[in-house]
Parts: C-alpha cells; structure tokens; sequence
C-alpha cells in the first residue's frame, strides 16, 4: 500500500471516530482534546500550532457547558427586591400618615383651646386667634402636599426599578439565547465539516 493510500484510510478512520464521538450515545467514550489534536495532526500541522493547550481548553469547554443563569431566578430576585422597596415606601407612607395625623390632631386640640380662648377674648384676639389658625392651616396644606409630593416620588422610584428589572430580565433572555445559538452552532459545527 502507498503512503498517500494508508494516510487516507487513516484519514477517514479519525473522521468515522469524530462522528461517533458526536452522537449523544457514545460521547461519554471518547477524549474530545485527544481527537482534535490526532485530526490536526492528520493535516500536516503541528497541534500545538492551531489547539489551545489542553488544560485551558478543558476549562473553556467546562465554562461553555455552563448553563446559563435561570432568568425566572434572576425575575423573582428583581420582583422580591421590588416588593421590598415597595414595602419600605408603604412602611415610610404609613409613619408619614400617622405623622400628619398626629399633628393635625395637635392643631385640632390648639384651634378648641383658640375658639375657647376667643369667646372669652376681645375681638382683638379674635383676629389673633383666627391668623393662628390660618397659619396652621397652610402648615397642614403644606404637610399634605408635602406627602402628595413624597408618594409621587416613591412612585416614579417604584416604576423605574420595575423597569430597569424587566430591562435586565431582557437582556438576561437574550444573553441566552444568545449562547444557546452559539452552543447549537458549536455542536453543528463538526457535522458540516464532513
């Protein structure tokens, strides 16, 4: 037999073996690294000329049979998040509230003791008496449009980490099925070289 003859019936035996190393059921049999390098080898080329280093690639390999992260983990994680926020708004609108109405309960017991002291005042006092309450109540006014302005605030903070979550939830699902397409690619690849 030639040389020419024996190298391509080699040839051909190291391309039966690459395909049985790719079929799912005996994949578990073979040393992938072991059959690029004899099939580089094959080529008239050095292996160490066009083959990464057996332990990096090993480890590539291992780093791209990773799945990626589950995105409906990532979700729930973003959505518990966002409950807290929310919860912590809720919480600081409660305490607020309850601030509001201690105060106003404070004013309303002030204007009793004004209205009680007005009856028994002239009506120069009267007048003194009603600018007190005037006052307080642009101090209320001012205190509820204060919390108005302090919801709207935790509102628009709510929305905007609702949707930097979805954002991220996006990207998360296009990273992978990004590499979900590289990986099918990557395992296309050596049936299209035959």
């Amino acid at each position: 037999m030639s040389h020419l003859l024996v190298k391509e019936l080699r040839s051909a035996n190291i391309m039966t073996v690459v395909q049985l190393s790719a079929d799912p059921r005996f994949a578990p049999f073979f040393e992938n690294y072991d059959l690029a390098e004899l099939s580089v080898s094959q080529l008239d080329l050095p292996p160490n000329a066009v083959l990464k280093p057996k332990d990096k690639a090993m480890k590539d390999a291992e780093a791209m049979s990773q799945p990626p992260p589950d995105p409906r983990i990532e979700a729930e994680k973003i959505r518990q998040q966002t409950q807290a926020a929310s919860d912590q708004a809720m919480l600081a609108k409660v305490q607020l509230e309850g601030q509001v109405q201690l105060q106003l309960s404070r004013e309303r017991t002030v204007q009793e003791q004004i209205k009680a002291a007005a009856q028994s005042q002239d009506r120069a006092d009267d007048r003194a008496a009603n600018d007190r309450a005037t006052s307080m109540e642009a101090e209320n006014e001012r205190l509820r449009m204060a919390l108005d302005a302090e919801h709207k605030n935790r509102k628009l903070d709510q929305d905007a980490r609702k949707n930097a979550a979805d954002t991220t939830l996006k990207a998360t699902e296009i990273a992978s099925k990004q590499q979900h397409d590289q990986t099918e690619a990557a395992l296309e690849r050596p049936y299209r070289t035959n």
